[in-house]
């Protein structure tokens, strides 16, 4: 009987970690990537990916997004030169964050910390983005 208590109480709380997205998140990732399971990505996930969704470049949203999530593309939606740099940014500074944060050392920062400093830095808005990126690398 405590093996079975045991086991319903963590699967209950390793399920709510599955339910962060609120609708609005899903909708607007499966909109550009609607073959991903919004409900098995992590809060920095979801949060990183709506950060590219706000993006001011309505065309590379779902190229960013398919990047961060290291997931392929079919031919048909993407062209090869855009696959091709996707691939090559991977192991490259990013010029869209040097162009803000030229000191910081991109070779230490994760794939989701670039997508989301990427997001910020393509954001419509366009006060504050060097301190906004710097206030999210020191959380």
């Amino acid at each position: 009987m405590k093996r079975f208590i045991t086991a319903a109480a963590l699967t209950s709380v390793i399920a709510t970690g599955a339910f962060a997205a609120t609708e609005y998140q899903t909708s607007t990732i499966n909109q550009y990537v609607p073959e991903v399971d919004v409900s098995t990505l992590s809060d920095e996930q979801v949060d990183a990916l709506i950060a590219i969704s706000g993006s001011a470049d309505e065309a590379d949203k779902e190229q960013k997004m398919r990047s961060y999530l290291g997931v392929q593309t079919s031919p048909a939606t993407v062209d090869t030169t855009t696959t091709t740099m996707t691939t090559a940014d991977a192991s490259m500074d990013d010029p869209t964050i040097s162009q803000y944060l030229p000191d910081v050392d991109q070779s230490t920062l994760t794939d989701q910390q670039k997508a989301a400093l990427v997001g910020i830095a393509t954001s419509a808005d366009e006060s504050d983005k060097e301190q906004k990126m710097r206030s999210y690398l020191m959380d």
